[in-house]
């Protein structure tokens, strides 16, 4: 089984435990005045508010296929301390959320069309992000693994770069290492 058939598999049984929760008991629906801030494919409801005490690790997913935006949400949305705040489709719809939710990482697809026809991939919306101070954490996730790339990205001011493929318990832990690393660094 392949990365995003594990993905796609897990997501569903995800959506049906969500449902079945969502039908026992609807005390726990959150609300919230943010929805000019969701996009099509993120209900309002699910936008979060956050604070600066919150204990999650505030996660904006940027795909430019829906699959694979449900499929990441999912796996983070499992973990206790990662909160997926936003979803983007294009590496200018994330630069846009970012600055409206202000998020703790910004975990991003590189190739992504733009609506508009321009170059506007991920490692040009993770410049965009770094230069503007919009989020500290920027991770590319990509199937493109080569060294000019690479380079592209950490001139871009990139944190990491992630092959996708990479096991849902070894994302897990590097994101969590990129954001302590860098908390415990600022601290100092």
């Amino acid at each position: 089984m392949n990365f995003y058939t594990t993905l796609n598999y897990y997501c569903q049984i995800v959506n049906i435990l969500i449902k079945e929760i969502e039908n026992q008991s609807d005390t726990h629906k959150p609300t919230s005045n943010s929805s000019e801030v969701a996009d099509a494919t993120y209900p309002p409801a699910q936008v979060a508010k956050t604070t600066m005490l919150d204990p999650f690790i505030k996660i904006l997913i940027v795909d430019d296929r829906a699959a694979v935006r449900e499929s990441l949400k999912t796996i983070l949305s499992l973990e206790e301390d990662f909160e997926v705040v936003g979803e983007a489709s294009s590496g200018r719809e994330a630069v846009q959320l970012a600055q409206k939710l202000r998020p703790d990482l910004v975990l991003m697809d590189l190739e992504m069309p733009d609506v508009l026809g321009e170059p506007f991939d991920g490692i040009i919306a993770c410049g965009k992000i770094k230069e503007q101070k919009l989020c500290r954490n920027v991770v590319i996730l990509t199937v493109y693994a080569d060294q000019t790339t690479r380079q592209r990205a950490v001139e871009a001011g990139c944190d990491l770069f992630l092959e996708k493929g990479i096991n849902s318990f070894e994302l897990l832990q590097r994101l969590r290492e990129l954001v302590t690393s860098k908390s415990s660094s600022s601290e100092d």
